[in-house]
């Protein structure tokens, strides 16, 4: 909705803007109960234009794309490749909105069952493409205050209307969103905007509100063979904890423990990973003057359902965020101003949860002998604030002050955790203070005394990643161009990074530079996987034969070659020799097969 608003209503005179809108989902928005008349109406005129939300999966038995539009309720929706392609990222991805020309073919099948349902354009109602790099850049131009209230005025409330301490817990409902495998537990009173956040923020959050919950729902399907929503999602949000059941208590909270630890789970003889955090709200009864807990509990974790009453289980969680010093939601206190765009914030905060800020707080925090939990914990909280409120900074340029503000409020959240556990389990977490366990260390001027070293092992670093990035150029261009000739990038190069590639080489003419001879000569090392996997079956197959191991090697060298060139970290003597083994081993797998020149 908020697309169509930016894109049909004018401030100035929004009555034409707002029957714009009205026209289009009045005739092209399905009910749930109308799919099948609207299946008629597809077979029947041939084609048909949908507004609704689609996503795409790679189904491997057919090596086929299938597309599910709720719209139809059906999950094997045939997609034009060219609509596939162009949309890819969103569509593969979490899915998109927009609408939608289906068309019906009844000739197509496949193994005797019919796929009539074809869609041959789609034009997104959202952001689909974006560019991390471009957001971080531009924090630098505002303010610390003037940052923070644009992210509380994006996600729907007034800054004018909160005090510093209510933006800042306002702030740690969204480590979840750019902090992957994260923990938290909000209790506070009704009607604080928790259910809003995270139905609203992104779509690739999931509310569960009460009621049963099974393991086929959270994990895997064995049935049907689906994964469950911790691995379709960022986000899992159980809204009234208290009132959740699970079908299966024991199996459920033990698969819940390892993933929480892990982030893996088991279903029978199959082990997945999933990067989706997880939130638990309740509500609890509050003295709304005092703004505090006020109910008979002998601990605050007594609301929760008897089986996540687990010590072991809540020693699991990060962030216990006090719910109950926010107010309660009035109509004034919703956003009146401008606000990024929600699908573009939600789309940043995704790829925010493969950036690691948490070497920032390696390099200036020695933890002391704190356990391995409280230190994830820490590390992953103030990991998450910098992400939002600092994400410009990096080891070298953060401030003291800068990451005190993120690290106090993540003590804060872990020790009310540990409180509560010294209530149930005094023997093993009674007189836990993470204050007296840390120091921070003095600043810059500890990196500043290893930075002789760390240059060193930089340039030796760097000599040995330039001398491989013109080997694996040269290798992809070379088989590429063997398999599709001269339209080996238009027809093997995804179209967001042939795109970069050109726009580099424009910039390379513009300012009278002499443009590279190949395009490929403008790739970031983060570009030879996917260009490799986008081409796997056809060509790079063959080389390599392990996927996984081949993106494992290549993501593990990206790190390093990350820090080699943006100073993001020590470089180790380990990492050195980590480098040089993933080098061989792909130089060895890239020399031009038997027969071949």
């Amino acid at each position: 909705m908020e697309y169509l608003v930016a894109k049909y209503v004018d401030p100035n005179n929004p009555i034409i803007g707002q029957q714009k809108i009205d026209k289009l989902i009045n005739e092209r928005y399905v009910e749930s109960g109308a799919k099948e008349l609207i299946k008629s109406k597809i077979k029947e005129q041939g084609e048909y234009v949908l507004l609704g939300q689609l996503q795409a999966r790679l189904d491997a038995s057919k090596d086929h794309y299938w597309v599910e539009v709720p719209a139809l309720g059906d999950e094997y929706v045939r997609i034009k490749m060219a609509v596939l392609k162009e949309f890819a990222d969103a569509l593969l991805g979490a899915g998109a909105w927009g609408t939608m020309n289906v068309q019906y073919d009844p000739k197509y099948e496949i193994r005797h069952r019919i796929y009539p349902f074809y869609i041959n354009e789609f034009t997104p109602f959202q952001v689909t493409r974006l560019n991390l790099d471009d957001y971080i850049e531009k924090r630098a131009q505002f303010s610390h205050d003037e940052w923070r209230d644009l992210l509380v005025q994006t996600i729907g409330f007034n800054p004018e209307r909160f005090s510093e301490r209510e933006k800042q817990l306002l702030l740690l409902r969204l480590v979840p969103f750019v902090e992957a495998n994260y923990n938290m537990i909000e209790l506070g009173p009704r009607e604080t905007g928790k259910t809003y956040t995270y139905r609203n923020t992104s779509s690739k959050s999931f509310v569960i509100s009460g009621g049963k919950t099974t393991p086929a729902t959270l994990f895997y399907n064995k049935a049907t063979r689906k994964l469950g929503i911790l691995g379709q999602k960022e986000i899992v949000f159980f809204d009234e904890i208290a009132s959740t059941s699970f079908s299966d208590p024991d199996a459920t909270t033990s698969i819940l423990k390892d993933y929480m630890q892990t982030g893996k789970f088991t279903r029978g003889r199959q082990e997945f990973s999933a990067q989706a955090s997880i939130v638990l709200a309740g509500n609890i009864e509050v003295d709304l003057e005092k703004r505090t807990p006020s109910g008979p509990y002998e601990h605050l974790f007594a609301i929760l359902p008897q089986e996540l009453q687990d010590v072991a289980f809540l020693d699991r969680i990060h962030c216990f965020l006090p719910g109950w010093e926010l107010p309660k939601i009035t109509p004034e206190n919703y956003a009146t101003g401008y606000g990024f765009i929600t699908d573009y914030l939600a789309e940043i905060f995704s790829r925010f949860r493969r950036r690691n800020y948490q070497i920032i707080v390696d390099a200036h925090v020695d933890f002391g002998r704190m356990t391995g939990r409280n230190q994830d914990a820490l590390k992953k909280t103030t990991a998450g604030l910098l992400k939002l409120l600092f994400p410009h900074r990096t080891v070298e340029t953060v401030t003291n002050e800068e990451l005190e503000m993120c690290l106090e409020l993540a003590i804060e959240c872990r020790q009310t955790i540990l409180d509560q556990l010294a209530i149930i389990s005094p023997g093993e977490f009674r007189g836990v203070s993470l204050r007296k366990q840390f120091r921070i260390q003095g600043g810059l001027a500890l990196h500043q005394e290893l930075e002789e070293v760390e240059q060193a092992h930089r340039v030796l670093m760097f000599k040995e990643i330039e001398v491989f990035e013109r080997e694996i150029r040269r290798f992809i261009e070379r088989e590429l161009r063997g398999t599709f000739s001269d339209a080996w990038l238009k027809t093997s190069v995804p179209i967001e990074i042939r795109q970069r590639w050109q726009e580099r080489s424009e910039d390379d003419i513009k300012e009278g530079r002499q443009p590279e001879e190949s395009l490929i000569s403008y790739a970031d090392f983060s570009d030879y996987e996917p260009i490799i996997i986008h081409n796997w079956k056809n060509v790079f197959a063959k080389f390599f034969k392990n996927k996984e191991k081949l993106q494992n090697y290549l993501r593990d060298l990206n790190n390093i070659c990350r820090k080699t060139t943006m100073h993001a970290r020590t470089v180790t003597e380990n990492e050195i020799g980590h480098g040089k083994i993933l080098i061989r081993w792909l130089r060895s797998r890239m020399s031009p097969l038997p027969g071949r020149e």
